[in-house]
């Protein structure tokens, strides 16, 4: 089999241009032949993932399933995911990340499963001006 991989709301090049972000190395994956499932999480409230990352993996010929956000613990626990790739929407100059409602969640599962979770963000994400999570102003 290839990897099952998660994402969380849009990291393709409709968020960011080029390749995108967590979207770009899924697509990596999804071409060298190792991608065995993408799963998408829908992304609430907006339906980022559903709307926006779904059409891409569908454009590149992906396979991919919509999942309502609160089915991955599901996903973990049966031991269908190989790992989580998410953008971010902030990096502190301490590595906090922060990202769209849901991540957390995510995070804590991946853990608790010893599921990577990898963060693929621009270097213009990181914003040195702030220095901890703790000051990240949430829009």
């Amino acid at each position: 089999g290839g990897w099952r991989l998660l994402t969380h709301c849009n990291t393709g090049t409709l968020v960011s241009g080029g390749g995108g972000t967590a979207l770009a190395v899924v697509r990596a994956a999804h071409r060298a032949g190792l991608l065995e499932r993408l799963w998408v999480d829908e992304t609430r409230p907006l339906w980022q993932g559903a709307r926006l990352t779904a059409w891409e993996a569908g454009r590149e010929g992906m396979p991919y399933a919509v999942l309502a956000d609160a089915a991955a613990g599901s996903l973990f626990a049966a031991g269908r995911v190989d790992a989580v790739l998410v953008g971010a929407d902030r990096i502190a100059a301490d590595g906090a990340v922060a990202n769209k409602v849901g991540t957390y969640p995510l995070v804590v599962l991946a853990r608790h499963h010893g599921v990577p979770f990898v963060v693929v963000a621009p270097v213009s994400t990181v914003d040195p001006a702030t220095p901890s999570g703790a000051g990240i102003v949430i829009e």
